[in-house]
């Protein structure tokens, strides 16, 4: 990757990725209960949606199946950070707003590198 920044699609990706993504994983997670209005897997299915945004705004090459690779990640999300949060509270009630990045790149992981490997190395 070179010292440039990131495409603007890439970018607006990141944007609506964080958006349906990590904002209803802080929800269910317990960081913002009043906003608490769906079940489980309506904030999984909200990140499906989302991730599958992400991934075809971000994939230049190829967004159909950019957007498959942010489909498998999306939706991991809440449930990641759910059982992050619970298993991190039972150890320690002391818990540092960084540590939700934790959960989001775990549940990134696997279609993080499926779009790496569909869409190639970023070039200029």
């Amino acid at each position: 990757m070179s010292d440039e920044s990131l495409s603007p699609r890439m970018n607006a990706g990141i944007v609506v990725f964080t958006l349906t993504t990590v904002i209803p994983g802080m929800i269910v997670g317990g960081f913002m209960p009043e906003a608490d209005v769906l079940p489980l897997w309506g904030w999984a299915l909200l990140g499906l949606v989302g991730g599958a945004a992400a991934g075809a705004i971000a994939g230049e090459r190829r967004p159909l199946l950019s957007a498959v690779c942010g489909a498998i990640s999306g939706p991991l999300v809440a449930p990641a950070t759910v059982a992050y949060v619970a298993m991190r509270i039972s150890l320690s009630n002391t818990f540092w707003s960084v540590e939700l990045l934790i959960p989001v790149l775990v549940a990134a992981i696997p279609g993080g590198l499926l779009f790496r490997l569909v869409n190639g190395p970023v070039e200029d």
